[in-house]
């Protein structure tokens, strides 16, 4: 069924909105630009991982044995990913590396908490689209803020 309703709006109003639409492209295009700037500027400065460290000062995998362990509190930096059951699932960050793929380019894993089979999962491929991007940039600043606090740097 063909939609009428664009003949309500005259030709300078449909290249406002096309203007605005073209100008919103352009700024995530440049946010997704500086989200991949900052985050491979990061990973050159601290090593080429981050790592969030439990409050209690044990490892994370022990840490999730104590029957109060909750992952979506303790580790509140999640992505979807696709695993190999063909589904995204929610997997709580503990920790982020990047690695230089056989092809040349850099690649970020995700190692973590998978909510949806409630247990760890290593070297898990992220996505590059912008939600993910904007996630792994928060678990980048939360990871030094933690370790700003615990070294007083």
């Amino acid at each position: 069924m063909l939609n009428l309703n664009i003949t309500t709006m005259n030709r300078t109003e449909f290249l406002n909105i096309q203007s605005k639409y073209s100008f919103l492209q352009d700024r995530l295009e440049l946010y997704r630009k500086e989200l991949l700037d900052f985050i491979n500027d990061a990973f050159a400065k601290h090593g080429g991982q981050f790592e969030l460290n439990t409050d209690c000062g044990i490892e994370w995998v022990e840490r999730s044995k104590n029957a109060d362990f909750d992952a979506i509190n303790e580790l509140p930096y999640y992505l979807l990913i696709g695993v190999e059951d063909d589904n995204s699932h929610e997997i709580h960050i503990n920790k982020i590396k990047q690695i230089t793929t056989d092809y040349g380019y850099n690649a970020i894993e995700v190692d973590g908490f998978d909510w949806s089979e409630n247990d760890w999962v290593y070297g898990l491929d992220a996505y590059y689209d912008i939600e993910s991007l904007t996630t792994i940039s928060a678990f980048i600043n939360g990871v030094l803020k933690q370790e700003y606090e615990l070294y007083n740097l």
